[in-house]
């Protein structure tokens, strides 16, 4: 390897690139080199856009693979050379060709309306709070998970907070829930590991909520825990007993007391923010005060009972993953200036009620629940950690003589819905663009304007 390569390999392992990307640079800097027979650091800007030209019209390489090729040059002379004589916006890249799909005629449509019912889908935006989108990604997602459970029992808690906190919470949300997340995983893992309690490391997903049936706000974190957990020295499965995981007034007690501490640290490094009913808390005194009222107060933890077995674990996380403020199955009615929707009162045993709101109103009480801009909803704690979830799940499979869980358990299907006349499943008959669909109207129009 020549000495220019390999200050090239220096530079590409100090950022900590992938090995298959090195291996493309530096495969990329020798065949420029071998083709114009000399070192690349007596090359200028001539060469680099003969040897561009080269590329795709004589070697009629994909524009891809050239994407490739002017990638690893500009990585050699701007950070490897850093050669500042040239200009790198002569080295673009290549445009690549976009072939829109086939869309069906006229003719194709009619006949296809005659024989069957065609309805349109929309699963575009991708938004993790559009219920449309959210089902594909659930799916992907319940793949996944299936993988990592274990033949225990499983339990489901869930942390609330007070509603006094809700307006403090809602003006700084990314702290708050984040908080919410700490304090909740610090409790489990405190009192899983004592071992007056269970004596065992856990590991559990929580998954955060912030609305109720009426779409008001109600922050709240749901905990998916395995029943049982390992050892201090990793030597044996330590399950527990039976229909019970850990005591919850002792969780109750231990969650407040981790949350008003975060709160009391929060203010200390000043980065919560007060306006409206909460102003005057940005007062260190009124502060404290507010902090002593919480801590007074009686925390709910709540503690259901134990799932039937794993398989009943993903029929439960199927509905509350993945889940936005309202699905579409809820909205009875929407008008330009009201909008229905069914709710279940749960304190009256969970009788189905309706709620008629104003559009705005409505719109108002859905987007306070959207979440910051790439704030994790779904986390991971204890063995199934992101960070130990590879090593430590074998470990509890070997301890619970569980055999390792194969490739093809779970295979994600897109729901596509149910036919409103037959009740038969719906097929997909083409994917539509965003830009089929504009010029699509755009020609309808012309086709019906007669002057």
């Amino acid at each position: 390897m020549t000495p220019l390569r390999q200050r090239m390999l220096h530079e590409l392992q100090r950022r900590n690139y992938a090995p298959s990307t090195i291996r493309s640079y530096l495969g990329a800097i020798r065949q420029f080199a071998e083709h114009f027979h000399c070192s690349p650091e007596q090359l200028g800007p001539e060469h680099l856009r003969r040897y561009q030209r080269y590329l795709l019209q004589e070697k009629k390489l994909e524009p891809s693979t050239v994407e490739v090729r002017i990638s690893a040059l500009r990585f050699l002379y701007k950070r490897t050379l850093k050669r500042r004589d040239l200009a790198f916006d002569d080295l673009i890249f290549p445009k690549v060709p976009h072939k829109l799909p086939t869309v069906l005629s006229q003719d194709e449509v009619v006949r296809l309306g005659a024989a069957s019912i065609r309805a349109i889908s929309y699963n575009s935006c991708r938004n993790r709070h559009c219920p449309k989108c959210q089902t594909g990604a659930r799916d992907q997602w319940l793949a996944n998970r299936q993988q990592e459970l274990l033949t225990v029992g499983y339990y489901h808690l869930v942390f609330s907070v007070p509603h006094a906190l809700v307006p403090l919470m809602w003006q700084n949300k990314r702290s708050l829930f984040s908080l919410l997340f700490e304090a909740s995983a610090a409790t489990l893992l405190d009192i899983a590991a004592d071992p007056k309690h269970l004596g065992a490391g856990i590991g559990f997903l929580s998954i955060l909520h912030t609305w109720g049936q009426t779409l008001t706000p109600h922050p709240h974190i749901h905990c998916v825990v395995p029943g049982g957990g390992l050892a201090p020295d990793h030597s044996r499965w330590i399950a527990s007993r039976s229909r019970f995981l850990l005591p919850v007034k002792v969780l109750s007690r231990v969650f407040r007391g981790k949350f008003v501490a975060g709160l009391r640290r929060l203010f200390a490094r000043d980065p919560l923010r007060f306006f409206g009913e909460c102003m005057s808390l940005h007062k260190e005194k009124h502060f404290a005060l507010f902090l002593h009222t919480l801590y007074r107060q009686d925390w709910v933890v709540y503690a259901k009972p134990p799932f039937g077995g794993p398989e009943h674990v993903l029929h439960y996380l199927a509905r509350y993953t993945h889940r936005v403020t309202i699905p579409n199955h809820r909205l009875l009615s929407v008008s330009a200036t009201e909008v229905c929707f069914r709710w279940k009162d749960y304190a009256h045993h969970s009788k189905q009620r309706t709620m008629t709101l104003a559009a705005d109103e409505f719109l108002r009480r859905f987007v306070q629940h959207v979440l910051p801009r790439g704030f994790p909803r779904i986390r991971y704690f204890g063995f199934l950690a992101n960070r130990r979830r590879t090593r430590m799940l074998p470990l509890c499979r070997v301890l619970l003589h569980q055999a390792p869980p194969t490739e093809t358990l779970f295979l994600a299907k897109p729901t596509l819905g149910k036919c409103p006349h037959c009740h038969g499943p719906m097929y997909l008959v083409e994917r539509l663009s965003a830009a089929q669909l504009f010029f699509a109207e755009r020609k309808e129009v012309y086709l019906l304007d007669s002057s």
